[in-house]
């Protein structure tokens, strides 16, 4: 890679040879031949470029169809590719934050996302269509969520990484 500060990588979990690499002013780039050879390729057309300080956090790829990507971002937000990342929408409509961090895709129904952000857990049941707001067990002192995972053996498992308060496990009733 020629560029610097990258933040993020993701691999197509399909296609090992297909990679994504998010970095500093939100660039977010791709190879489809494993990064060699210099074939990496610009893919943030519907990402806004933010200002310095703005970057792509995460990368998340969608386990069950690879086309479906999501980037979170410092400062705009959460974004949304179903080309492989040819180009982006974005997708938070519901999130009371531009510091979205991590994406989660539930392994059992794609359909099912989490967001961690600086004041909590968001989750969507629509594809990222809407999100909602779901602090439920965590303290009101630290809803600062930097990291979201799902058990990939029991999906109704999630797990919340807070800034200075722990970890959060919910579960679904």
């Amino acid at each position: 890679m020629y560029w610097y500060q990258q933040t993020c990588l993701a691999i197509d979990p399909q296609n090992p040879r297909i990679i994504y690499a998010g970095g500093k002013f939100n660039n977010l780039h791709r190879s489809l031949e494993g990064g060699d050879n210099g074939t990496w390729s610009e893919s943030s057309n519907g990402i806004d470029k933010g200002g310095p300080e703005s970057r792509i956090q995460s990368i998340s790829v969608d386990p069950r169809n690879p086309q479906v990507l999501y980037a979170t971002s410092t400062n705009n937000g959460l974004h949304k590719s179903t080309s492989r990342a040819s180009s982006w929408s974005r997708m938070d409509s519901g999130i009371n934050s531009p510091d979205i961090r991590k994406v989660a895709i539930d392994p059992s129904d794609s359909d099912i996302l989490y967001a961690a952000a600086d004041n909590g857990i968001y989750r969507s049941l629509n594809a990222a269509e809407n999100w909602q707001l779901m602090n439920d067990g965590l303290t009101d002192a630290s809803p600062d969520v930097r990291a979201v995972a799902i058990d990939p053996q029991d999906p109704d498992r999630l797990y919340a990484g807070t800034w200075g308060d722990g970890v959060f496990i919910w579960k679904e009733q």
